[in-house]
């Protein structure tokens, strides 16, 4: 029986997202798939099956207005699973077993933005183009190593970070919704 990894992964990760900050799907096409409850904030989930690598899709990035993509966030999340995974894993279910986070960066779309744009375009089946987020692009932004920035070509210190627990890692832009993510995080310690 064949089925899809990337889907595999992809839904343990929203799961995993959905449930640490407390989220429930939009359930419209006008909005970002994961909404928090009171409507605050919005968050695009991001996994890779892959070589542990996320995929920004144009489409997907120029989707929504100004006013959503203030409180839009993309959580991108890591898992510490190495090689071609349909390769090693013959279900889902063996797949899902040994699924685990190594780690989920939370940036404000402003970042994310700046990330495509500054990044190399590869073209996407259809009519799309991406741009992958790695592991060690993330950990460089959330560090705010000093090469990442000047490729971003923004401003660091607008920008706040938060290490709630180990492997969660949360910047946002000028503090904007600090606080509410760190009391949903709260209630669940």
């Amino acid at each position: 029986m064949t089925y899809n990894v990337q889907k595999v992964v992809g839904d343990f990760f929203e799961d995993f997202i959905e449930n640490l900050f407390d989220l429930i799907p939009s359930e419209s096409e006008d909005l970002p798939d994961k909404m928090a409850k009171d409507g605050s904030f919005f968050v695009e989930v991001k996994s890779g099956s892959y070589k542990n690598c996320c995929v920004i899709k144009k489409n997907q990035l120029f989707r929504y207005d100004k006013e959503i993509n203030q409180r839009r966030f993309y959580a991108f999340c890591f898992h510490s699973l190495d090689g071609k995974l349909k390769d090693k894993y013959a279900t889902s279910n063996l797949l899902k077993k040994d699924l685990s986070l190594k780690s989920a960066y939370l940036f404000p779309f402003s970042v994310v933005f700046a990330h495509y744009h500054s990044s190399t375009i590869n073209r996407y089946p259809g009519d799309d183009f991406v741009v992958k987020m790695r592991k060690n692009n993330a950990f460089n932004i959330f560090n705010l190593n000093s090469n990442e920035w000047k490729r971003l070509d923004l401003d660091k210190s607008r920008y706040k970070i938060k290490k709630p627990f180990k492997k969660i890692n949360i910047m946002t832009r000028e503090g904007h919704l600090e606080r509410k993510l760190l009391r949903i995080l709260k209630s669940k310690k």
